[in-house]
């Protein structure tokens, strides 16, 4: 697969349909607990695994009040508690035009929707945070 250039990034698609404007997207990675087992005659702390987190995601980019199958959908699923399930027809963030990070296992819980901003010299921003659970992301 080699290097991955972010203008090649097909985007950040939702139910199938892109989600529009979309600048950047981050996976904070799957990360596991340490759980400290030392005992009373150790010298130096000893640890053990404890459970994993499938850890987090983002994006944000151009708010477009127009994009209502893509923004205004993944917003409402923050707005409206629902959760995001695994494959295509969830949540996914192309590297390339194939490729892509999905959800294996579990759900994505949005848990935040257009945070908006915007500068009296510039175009409005908007971004998104979600928490995945029971699960993690994997290229496909």
């Amino acid at each position: 697969m080699g290097i991955s250039v972010g203008k090649d990034s097909k985007g950040v698609y939702y139910n199938g349909t892109k989600v529009a404007q979309m600048g950047t997207m981050n996976l904070s990675g799957f990360t596991r607990d340490t759980l400290e087992d030392t005992e009373f005659d150790d010298d130096i702390k000893t640890y053990v695994f404890g459970t994993g987190d499938g850890g987090g995601i983002s994006f944000n980019g151009n708010y477009d009040n127009a994009d209502t199958t893509g923004q205004g959908a993944v917003d409402a699923l923050c707005v409206n508690g629902t959760l995001v399930n695994e494959g295509t027809a969830g949540l996914v963030f192309y590297i390339n035009q194939t490729n892509y990070w999905g959800l294996s296992g579990g759900n994505i819980l949005m848990t935040k929707g257009r945070a908006f901003s915007m500068d009296k010299s510039g175009i409005g921003q908007i971004s998104f945070e979600g928490k995945i659970s029971g699960g993690k992301m994997v290229l496909t």
